[in-house]
């Protein structure tokens, strides 16, 4: 049965005979398989995006003497698709947006401690050995482990330039009372 208009040019009556063409290979299928095929997805300007489904009939003996068709129409199934893919890369975009976000702020968490350490060491190298604000609050990993160490060096740095101030203050004392008593001999 042909849904077209019997006035129309494409209208085939039932029982008439049609060439196969090379283009359709899902009848060419049907055909040599003897079994129902579907053709791929195809847009048509007259009726928009279509599959057809080819079965064959059988005579008594197994022989293929027709195939019914059926053209069905799948726009709204094409219009859904384009509906999801749209929003599967809205959605894509919001996703990859949120992990750069993320992944910034886990850089940043890195990268804080590791300029702390920078900054220790510059104000150790200028002799600079006071106590930093924030060398008082250490992660519980690598660089809260550096920091830590950098913090003992420093205070046993200041220690030490400490007590050699002391005893170059006491080597000035003993030096002017050697000079007095060069002095008075």
């Amino acid at each position: 049965v042909d849904g077209n208009a019997k006035d129309s040019e494409d209208y085939s009556a039932l029982g008439t005979e049609e060439e196969i063409g090379n283009g359709d290979k899902a009848i060419i299928e049907a055909f040599t398989t003897g079994k129902m095929t579907l053709s791929k997805v195809e847009y048509n300007k007259e009726w928009g995006w279509l599959i057809s489904e080819y079965v064959p009939i059988k005579d008594g003996s197994g022989k293929i003497v027709a195939f019914l068709e059926g053209d069905y129409s799948v726009d709204e199934y094409i219009e859904e698709f384009q509906k999801q893919r749209t929003n599967l890369l809205v959605a894509g975009i919001i996703s990859g947006l949120f992990i750069v976000i993320v992944m910034y702020m886990f850089i940043a968490t890195i990268l804080k401690p590791i300029k702390r350490v920078k900054e220790h060491a510059e104000n150790m190298a200028n002799y600079d050995f006071r106590e930093s604000k924030d060398s008082i609050k250490y992660n519980n990993d690598e660089i809260g482990s550096i920091l830590k160490a950098f913090e003992k060096t420093r205070e046993k740095l200041k220690y030490m330039i400490e007590n050699i101030k002391e005893m170059s203050k006491g080597v000035q004392t003993s030096t002017g009372e050697f000079k007095r008593a060069a002095g008075e001999i």
